[in-house]
């Protein structure tokens, strides 16, 4: 009795850690809680440096578009606001960022950016029209780049606020 008992609970580890390994529970995706930061502006005057930043492809050939349809993305993401920046070309790290914006006082919002889902390259596989394909692999975010984004809105409104 004591043996049928040990098998029956390891079975039930056996199907849990099959379930969950296949489901892709864990982990496939890692949201963060991402950087904030407080700039003494209006929501509009962040909101201009925001796209003033990203335009054209000129971060890490970045493009910037609205969040609000973006919610493919990830499952359960639903956003109602803020931008997503979807990462370029020419880079092994591929990251999909939301920035929003808050307003807190007349002249002070903050600003916050999060990493939605993170990538990199880690080996090509054949294409499914020939040729080569990249193949990815979903990792953890990396602060130090949700950083560098938010560096790249202090920088465009500060060389605003100079005469």
């Amino acid at each position: 009795m004591k043996t049928i008992m040990k098998a029956i609970t390891l079975g039930e580890i056996v199907v849990l850690a099959a379930f969950t390994g296949c489901s892709g529970v864990g982990d496939s995706v890692y949201p963060t809680v991402g950087v904030n930061r407080i700039f003494a502006v209006n929501e509009s005057e962040a909101n201009l440096a925001i796209t003033n930043s990203f335009r054209n492809g000129q971060y890490n050939d970045m493009l910037l578009g609205p969040a609000v349809g973006s919610g493919e993305l990830v499952r359960g993401w639903h956003p109602t606001n803020g931008f997503v920046l979807f990462p370029g070309t020419g880079t092994r790290y591929y990251a999909y960022f939301y920035i929003v914006t808050a307003p807190l006082a007349t002249n002070q919002t903050r600003v916050t950016v999060r990493t939605i889902e993170a990538d990199v390259v880690d080996g090509k596989e054949p294409g499914v029209h020939g040729g080569w394909a990249l193949h990815f692999k979903t990792i953890r975010p990396d602060q130090h780049e949700e950083e560098n984004v938010m560096a790249a809105i202090d920088k465009e409104l500060n060389s605003t606020r100079q005469p």
